[in-house]
């Protein structure tokens, strides 16, 4: 263990115990083994052609992150509450969090969603809180990445992403860039 992390740059959903939350239903297709196999079929030949490569490094691989990326993370299982850490904010999380946010390579929310499902310290909770952006931010990215990874997790869980409970009203500097101690600050 690595003492407490500094969570205050990550932008990772907030995963949070609520009371169970009654009546969440799934949607599920009616076709759905043959829409299965379809997707498989194209995602095979996909691959043929475009083989996947590491989103770090760009080493041909069947993982988002190569195994030299991989083995740069450093993982942990870090709770305080109801916030949860999963990996240190340094080296390839850093980078593909950049590359997430702002190069806009969304594709980089289904690995990052992964090592979060699979280092989660608890595993019981009824709902996931995304972090929210001010909407001049959210207008400029177009997109909120802590709401991509809650869907993520929210499909693996089957629980519900609250996206209306928080409301970020102060607009502030982006983190990326800034030292330990600015970041407390501009939070």
């Amino acid at each position: 263990m690595h003492g407490n992390p500094d969570i205050t740059n990550t932008s990772f959903a907030i995963i949070t115990r609520y009371p169970k939350f009654a009546n969440t239903s799934s949607i599920t297709l009616q076709n759905g083994k043959n829409m299965d196999k379809f997707k498989k079929f194209i995602d095979f030949v996909f691959n043929i052609i475009f083989p996947p490569k590491c989103c770090i490094c760009g080493a041909i691989g069947d993982d988002a992150f190569c195994q030299k990326c991989d083995s740069q993370i450093t993982y942990i299982s870090y709770a305080g509450g109801t916030i949860a850490s999963v990996a240190l904010y340094e080296t390839v999380i850093k980078k593909a969090i950049k590359k997430l946010k702002f190069n806009k390579k969304k594709r980089l929310a289904a690995p990052l969603a992964k090592i979060m499902l699979d280092n989660l310290p608890f595993r019981d909770f009824d709902a996931i809180i995304p972090v929210p952006l001010h909407k001049t931010r959210s207008k400029t990215r177009g997109f909120n990445q802590s709401e991509l990874l809650a869907k993520d997790i929210s499909d693996f869980y089957k629980v519900p992403v609250l996206r209306d409970i928080l409301v970020r009203v102060k607009k502030t500097a982006p983190q990326f860039g800034l030292k330990k101690a600015q970041r407390h600050k501009n939070v």
